[in-house]
């Protein structure tokens, strides 16, 4: 059944997928921008409360492995939905498809191909997930109802420009057009700070998350 609420969704990444998001987030003295637990964006993502989001995550904090999650679940519970998701480097591309192929279990996915130039899954609903590698002949064409940048730190910014073109909607399916932006910024300089700074004049929704969002109570011993 389609999750109607950020609960119900959590159960369902909890049961289906096997995975528990972090549902609160933990606001440091030290920090200088206020914090988003990964649950809540996703609540955010899936119920299509934003056209664009910009997720700031620390390193090895989990941001590819969310992008996979909520391609897996918009795929099964938006019949006919589009995404691409588009890596920084091969490599990072990788790691997203292989995580889609962990979530497959009967009745919810369908058929999987892979060739040298792109993965893709596909669900028995129609669903499609399509995963490349940055550049601007690799998003040029894609017009999916949701695209994903992954790593967009390590983007040209020209090539980003063509990525923002990308998504479209599906008026008969009622699917809307979104986009997601997700990395760590390592430079002041780089992509991912520019678009950071450029978010709110563009309309675009800014979430940040740290290492603190992605801990959990130790399960082996009574820590206090």
């Amino acid at each position: 059944t389609f999750p109607r609420n950020k609960k119900e969704l959590w159960n369902y990444l909890r049961i289906v997928l096997g995975f528990r998001l972090p549902y609160t987030n933990c606001n440091m003295p030290w920090d200088e921008e206020e914090m988003t637990d990964p649950m809540t964006v996703f609540s955010e993502a899936f119920f299509e409360r934003s056209f664009c989001t910009v997720i700031v995550g620390a390193s090895e904090t989990g941001k590819t492995r969310w992008a996979s999650l909520l391609h897996s679940t918009n795929s099964e519970h938006k019949p006919g939905c589009l995404t691409t998701h588009v890596g920084a480097i091969r490599q990072q591309a990788q790691y997203c498809f292989d995580y889609l192929k962990g979530y497959v279990v009967d009745g919810c996915v369908g058929v999987e191909e892979k060739n040298a130039l792109q993965s893709r899954t596909t669900w028995n609903n129609g669903s499609i997930v399509q995963i490349l590698t940055a550049g601007k002949v690799g998003v040029s064409g894609a017009h999916p109802q949701k695209a994903c940048g992954d790593e967009v730190e390590w983007w040209d910014w020209k090539g980003l420009q063509q990525f923002l073109g990308c998504p479209v909607p599906d008026r008969e399916r009622r699917i809307k057009p979104q986009m997601f932006f997700l990395s760590t910024r390592q430079e002041h300089s780089g992509t991912m700070n520019r678009l950071v700074q450029e978010a709110p004049k563009r309309g675009y929704e800014l979430r940040m998350w740290g290492i603190f969002e992605q801990m959990e109570p130790c399960q082996t011993c009574r820590c206090k």
